[in-house]
């Protein structure tokens, strides 16, 4: 009998421990449930070089194959200075380079656009089995489309080359969203207008942009009268490129600025 007595008492004992631990914040039901069914944020970052946010995304990486009960979401938030495709292509691009260069299942990483903030942000979170994803909070307002002029959608960099490969090719997978841009304004027309360097011939570039537009037709359904291609000067900084332009309904196409000897337009 006293046994039992002795072993209720320290049962009683117990209790109350815990119950002042709670009362004291040193033990909590609660948050252990807590960090295990609601998202972390892992990572947050702005404007980095290409290798440093590498960094960042192996760390991300990581975790996720660690522990392989957990989903990754991409949260990222465009500076509106930023043509709308270059920043589709940067955080499609960061989706890539986990799946085929860390090798994380492409059905464990989402990527949200999340609207604008003052300038090019990206948030790393985990999501727990179960759990809700994060709800972005954008800090500016998305910025009207101006469907009376024609706008630069996307601009890719012809003889540039990233130590590590975070942003899809504009003229290849990147065009999916140019595409989308071309279909979301059905009587607009696309204009890719290309400019040589020193290093990269004319020649080049239009091959390029001929390709892009096979597989605009091809890939992508855009009838191929909607999508002209025209070359242009090479730019005062020396690089050569390609500028992705939407022309809406009734819009002009914008001047090239070319020599005599560039006025060439590729069918």
């Amino acid at each position: 009998m006293k046994s039992q007595d002795s072993a209720l008492i320290r049962v009683g004992l117990a209790a109350l421990l815990v119950c002042s631990l709670i009362t004291q914040g040193k033990f909590c039901f609660g948050q252990t449930i807590s960090s295990a069914t609601n998202p972390e944020k892992l990572d947050e970052y702005s404007n980095l070089t290409t290798d440093d946010e590498a960094a960042h995304l192996d760390l991300f990486a990581d975790k996720l194959f660690r522990q392989p009960g957990l989903r990754g979401q991409i949260v990222a938030y465009s500076d509106p200075r930023m043509p709308r495709g270059s920043y589709l292509r940067r955080i499609h691009g960061i989706a890539k380079y986990l799946s085929y260069a860390r090798g994380i299942e492409t059905n464990r990483i989402a990527v949200i656009d999340g609207g604008y903030k003052e300038q090019l942000s990206t948030e790393l979170w985990l999501i727990p089995e179960g759990a809700n994803p994060p709800t972005p909070t954008p800090k500016l307002p998305q910025p009207s489309v101006n469907t009376s002029s024609a706008y630069i959608f996307d601009e890719e960099c012809l003889d540039c080359s990233e130590a590590v490969g975070l942003t899809l090719y504009g003229l290849d997978e990147g065009l999916q969203f140019y595409a989308e841009a071309l279909r979301k304004y059905s009587g607009a027309r696309g204009l890719i207008i290309v400019r040589p360097d020193e290093d990269v011939s004319l020649r080049k570039v239009l091959n390029e942009a001929r390709r892009a537009k096979s597989l605009l037709v091809k890939k992508y359904g855009i009838d191929a009268s909607r999508v002209a291609i025209k070359s242009a000067r090479s730019r005062n900084d020396g690089t050569a490129v390609a500028e992705m332009w939407v022309v809406p309904a009734g819009a002009k196409f914008p001047s090239t600025a070319s020599n005599e000897a560039l006025q060439l337009t590729a069918r």
